[in-house]
């Protein structure tokens, strides 16, 4: 999402694809997590660099695994990802985000 100059949210992209047979094993946790990193590897050229950003989600995932002291090796890999992104994690309940419920 992106704030138009009138304050409005704007969607920037919409992205999807299927959830291969490995992946269906994982934790809802790493799911969740997994949605996010495909997300930004699609606008990673976008988003390196660029000054603080906000990533909305309805799932505690991100912040908790960040601070988790217990990392498999996977969840280590992914959080050195994330790490390359300068970026705030905001909670926004699935009531109100409703474009993002529906897409999925």
């Amino acid at each position: 999402m992106q704030f138009c100059h009138e304050g409005r949210e704007r969607v920037v992209s919409y992205q999807s694809r299927q959830i291969k047979p490995a992946e269906k094993n994982y934790p809802d946790r790493d799911k969740e997590l997994l949605a996010k990193r495909y997300a930004l590897i699609k606008v990673r050229v976008h988003l390196l660099g660029e000054r603080t950003f906000a990533l909305y989600a309805d799932h505690a995932s991100l912040r908790t695994a960040m601070k988790s002291p217990h990392l498999s090796q996977r969840m280590a890999r992914w959080l050195s990802f994330f790490s390359e992104y300068n970026f705030v994690v905001h909670y926004k309940p699935g009531k109100t985000n409703t474009l993002a419920n529906a897409l999925s």
